[in-house]
């Protein structure tokens, strides 16, 4: 079930952060993941959705993302705090860590989403 809820966050925060402004045809979305494929409880964070390709699956294809191209970039870590080093340099959208470090984020990351979804639903000024 922890998996199945941190899927469904994963997706929205991706959809929050690339629907904040319109898109252009052909666009290319890059989409940095960091992973820990060495940790066990971080496994089906990362490792099972890049080989089962869920990611690609999930990602919208149609509507105003029809001509989009995905750059997806998935990024091995041994620990947790290169993962938050590179989140917090914005060369990573997403990473999926063990418990601690998660915690760790969670204050700043959820300021971050937060942002993400005003900015995403608030009316057009």
């Amino acid at each position: 079930m922890r998996g199945r809820q941190l899927f469904s966050c994963f997706f929205a925060l991706f959809f929050a952060a690339i629907t904040t402004g319109g898109l252009a045809r052909s666009e290319t979305i890059r989409v940095a993941v960091g992973t820990q494929d060495t940790t066990i409880n971080c496994a089906a964070g990362g490792l099972l959705i890049r080989e089962l390709k869920l990611l690609q699956k999930y990602l919208p294809h149609d509507g105003k993302y029809k001509d989009v191209t995905y750059d997806v970039e998935w990024k091995n870590f041994t620990s947790g705090a290169p993962i938050t080093n590179e989140m917090v340099a914005g060369k990573l959208d997403f990473g999926a860590m063990a418990d601690f470090p998660g915690s760790l984020n969670g204050a700043p990351s959820r300021r971050r989403a937060s942002a993400a979804f005003s900015s995403a639903f608030s009316p057009a000024a």
